[in-house]
This record gives C-alpha cells, structure tokens and sequence, in this order.
C-alpha cells in the first residue's frame, strides 16, 4: 500500500476516500473528476485501522538489549538493515555521490521532542530533525548507504573519527559500507560540490 501510493496524485487520507464522485459533490459544481482515480485503499484496509498500524510499525526494530548503551536503540536497527541489503544484494557503480538528507522534526514541548539528538542544517528546506550522511549511485540514481548522525558526543567515537575528524571519518564510512564483500576492484567518492561524474575509473586521477 504504502509503495502503491506513490502511483497516485493524492496523498494522506486522500488515498482512502472511496470514489472520484465526491469531487462533484456539494456546491462546487467546477471541481471536474481527476483524471488519475483515486486508489481507494478504504477496501483493503480502513484509515483508522491504517493510522495504528503507522503507530505500531515502527516497533519491530526496537533492540531493548542496546536500550542502556545506544539512545538509538528504538531506530537505528532499520537503517543497518537498509545499508546492509544494499551493500549485500545490489549492484551499483563503484563511484559513490556523498550527500546528506533530513527526516523533518518539530518539537512542541520539549527540546528535542524526544529524539537524542536534532540537527539543524539552515541550506535544507526542512532545516530541522535528524540529519543523515548518504551515498548514492550516480548511475541507478539509488541511495546506497545511509548514516544517522548523533550529534557532537554521539559520532566521536566512530570508527576513524578521532584520527582523521569527523568530515574525513564519515567520508570514509560512506564508501566502505557500500563496497560489497570480498571486492578488491578500486571504489571512489565525490562529494555534491564536486564535478559531476564522468564514467572515469575510480583508480585514475
């Protein structure tokens, strides 16, 4: 359902209203019928049926064992498996695009909203919520890896950031998490300032 959305117009609870009829409905007599109908989700699944099964779904990738050690403990779990289904099952360029993208978050009576950490990063149209490092494909234009980032106290400690800095360390996450087990072919990364790609061999200058 949620990906079959995607094919529509409508959005929310508009996926579940049942007929195009309820356009012309009422006064309005100008509002014509979509030429894209309406998925009417209603006769697979109600929308207050749907709206807890939203509440519910994030819980499968709780990990209560980490709870004490990793604030994280409630969502990190589905971001290794995404990374880990990608970097296992497809195949993408050797040539990585490093970006970063944001999950919108407003908090209303607390400072983070019950979130370990926020960022606000001022150039993106939501500038406020949990930021995430990314790579993508250049070729399949697919998103291949993602990191969350913790805050200043939560990534310190990961892997080559207190050696290198956090910049060159994530960097540095974003194209080996992505190279595939047992690959000894050369893989390269440019970041979204960088000149576009260019089929060039991640071994040459």
């Amino acid at each position: 359902m949620l990906i079959a959305a995607a094919e529509f117009s409508q959005n929310g609870k508009e996926l579940f209203r049942k007929t195009d009829q309820k356009h012309l409905d009422g006064d309005d007599k100008e509002n014509w019928m979509s030429l894209v109908s309406h998925p009417g989700f209603d006769q697979y699944m109600s929308y207050s049926f749907f709206k807890e099964f939203r509440r519910f779904l994030p819980e499968i990738w709780v990990n209560e064992a980490v709870k004490d050690v990793d604030p994280w403990y409630k969502s990190y779990t589905v971001i290794d498996e995404f990374n880990n289904i990608w970097r296992t099952s497809i195949i993408c360029s050797r040539w990585k695009v490093a970006d970063e993208s944001m999950s919108a978050w407003r908090p209303r009576t607390t400072a983070l909203g019950g979130l370990p950490n926020i960022s606000f990063v001022v150039r993106k149209p939501e500038p406020l919520g949990t930021e995430f490092k990314t790579s993508a494909c250049p070729i399949t234009e697919v998103m291949t890896m993602m990191e969350i980032q913790r805050g200043k106290e939560g990534m310190k400690d990961k892997r080559y950031n207190r050696e290198l800095g956090v910049t060159t360390g994530c960097t540095l996450h974003l194209l080996e998490e992505t190279i595939p087990e047992g690959e000894h072919q050369p893989h390269g990364i440019r970041g979204d300032a960088s000149l576009p790609y260019s089929g060039s061999d991640p071994s040459g200058p």
